[in-house]
């Protein structure tokens, strides 16, 4: 009962609350392409490094589980994301966010979001 408790309460910053671990055991798996205006990788790649960006971020998914590339010539990213909460993910892209919008408003072109399968695989 008292591990219960102290989860629930959230004692430290780095503990798990009950919510993280429910929302573990929904996490879907998202890929986004984004196209980013002509010159402007470095000041995206800098607000979504940035402890603000992290922070929206954090809302969205897992970041320990983030995967990203870039196009050679910087002109598109793309993530692969385990996501805890689709609407938060849409509000960060879509302009809705307060917080990612005037960033967004300046970077980016175009973005597309893919639900990713996991397929199995075992070599012969």
């Amino acid at each position: 009962m008292l591990f219960l408790l102290a989860l629930s309460t959230g004692c430290t910053e780095n503990q798990p609350t009950i919510k993280n671990i429910e929302d573990q055991t929904t996490m879907k798996d998202i890929l986004v392409v984004a196209k980013l205006k002509e010159g402007k990788f470095e000041k995206f790649m800098g607000f979504m490094q940035s402890e603000e960006g992290v922070n929206e971020r954090k809302k969205i998914a897992d970041l320990t589980k983030t995967l990203g590339t870039v196009s050679a010539d910087r002109s598109a990213v793309m993530f692969k994301i385990a996501v805890h909460d689709e609407d938060a993910l849409n509000s960060f892209l879509d302009g809705s966010n307060p917080i990612s919008k005037p960033i967004f408003d300046e970077v980016m072109e175009s973005y597309e979001i893919f639900e990713l399968n996991k397929a199995s695989h075992t070599t012969p």
